[in-house]
């Protein structure tokens, strides 16, 4: 059951990324605004950075999810339950959820085993901090996902 709740989650988050990154056309220009959104992280050693990321918070369940795409295949995740405020968010306390893909394959994707997330900044539009986690696949392959750091703008559910 844990599984497949990873599995849907996982394809949750790749498709909000994936949708949220596609362009719509618009007949009336409006203007833009300029967003520092950003994510990232090295993962064992490898440093990623995107700028492609889709974060949603929901008041109802409050909870926070973020999603960096860091390429055509790689993507990282999480969700902080219980409450969305500054502060500390460990994988042991039960109030964060992580995951890691990098290809299309069930032994590409990596749930969350240990990590800890550091919001330091929560306002009524973005999200910020920094993270480290400990993935696993299901053949017990472990990935260190370390120096993390993101800012994203959130849409409210």
């Amino acid at each position: 059951m844990k599984k497949i709740k990873h599995v849907f989650m996982m394809l949750t988050v790749l498709t909000v990324v994936a949708f949220g990154s596609c362009k719509k056309s618009n007949p009336t220009p409006t203007p833009k605004t300029v967003s520092d959104q950003s994510i990232s992280l090295d993962v064992n050693g490898t440093p990623y950075s995107s700028t492609n990321l889709a974060s949603t918070y929901s008041k109802s369940q409050n909870l926070i999810q973020v999603a960096g795409q860091l390429n055509s295949t790689t993507a990282v995740y999480f969700v902080l339950t219980g409450g969305v405020n500054v502060g500390v968010y460990n994988f042991s306390d039960g109030h964060l959820q992580m995951g890691y893909t990098d290809g299309t394959s069930q032994s590409n994707s990596f749930a969350g085993s240990s990590g800890v997330v550091n919001v330091t900044s929560f306002t009524a539009t973005s999200i910020s901090g920094t993270f480290t986690f400990t993935v696993v696949n299901p053949a017990n392959v472990t990935l260190p996902l370390t120096e993390g750091k993101f800012t994203a703008d959130y849409t409210t559910q």
